[in-house]
């Protein structure tokens, strides 16, 4: 009877732990709909009439039918201004170089090569010297 509760107890801490990772994965993920910035206008359309409403009677009302004067206006819409351009940034050539395990050097290479394929103006250069030559300053001597 004793032993039961450290095993449910284990199991709880598992389930737990699972289902966290499944709302952080489920919820982190950028598979839905993208946002997209709505860009605010600068300045209010406004219309305004060109010319003043005009009323023309009928001549001669007939008996039967009433004549209603018409008004006729024009609408022409103001400009709006628009947005300038921003500039865009101009990338500077970089350059980082590091060394140190030879047991992680694959990853660290594959990930340099990816890295340098999308950003070609950043040159990135790893020795596998060993984990002692890593840990080792210049200014030691190991």
């Amino acid at each position: 009877m004793k032993e039961t509760y450290p095993i449910a107890l284990a199991i709880l801490v598992i389930a737990i732990i699972i289902g966290s990772v499944a709302a952080y994965t489920s919820l982190g993920s950028n598979t839905g709909a993208k946002l997209t910035p709505i860009p605010t206008p600068t300045a209010s359309p406004t219309v305004s009439p060109s010319e003043s409403p005009t009323t023309t009677p009928t001549p001669h009302p007939s008996p039967i039918t009433t004549a209603h004067p018409t008004a006729t206006a024009t609408l022409i819409p103001t400009p709006t201004a628009s947005p300038s351009p921003s500039p865009t940034p101009v990338p500077v050539p970089a350059s980082l170089t590091g060394a140190g395990a030879t047991f992680p050097y694959p990853l660290i290479n594959a990930m340099i090569i990816d890295y340098t394929a999308t950003k070609p103006y950043i040159q990135v250069n790893y020795q596998s010297i060993g984990s002692g030559g890593g840990i080792c300053s210049p200014t030691k001597n190991c």
